[in-house]
């Protein structure tokens, strides 16, 4: 459940997420939101499709759009470095 603080504005919301087609890289999140602001209440949905590609897809990808991607190990955790 996604809830903001109390006061003159306020959201409630329920997040669900849900594969479509289990063979491709992209799932789908639905969230239904409630609003609050002042006495006026209104019910709103939202769709975002979202995915999790491989290092090498998401590098085309970005590719495509024309910008430049580059890697470098980083420290993680307890300093360890990934390659």
């Amino acid at each position: 459940m996604l809830q903001e603080a109390p006061g003159e504005q306020a959201m409630r919301g329920i997040p669900w997420s849900w594969d479509p087609d289990p063979a491709d890289d992209l799932i789908q999140m639905e969230f239904a939101l409630v609003l609050r602001d002042g006495l006026r209440v209104e019910s709103v949905h939202d769709t975002h499709v979202e995915g999790l590609f491989s290092r090498a897809t998401w590098h085309a990808l970005i590719a495509e759009t024309g910008f430049v991607t580059a890697e470098f190990a980083r420290p993680l955790g307890g300093g360890a470095c990934r390659p």
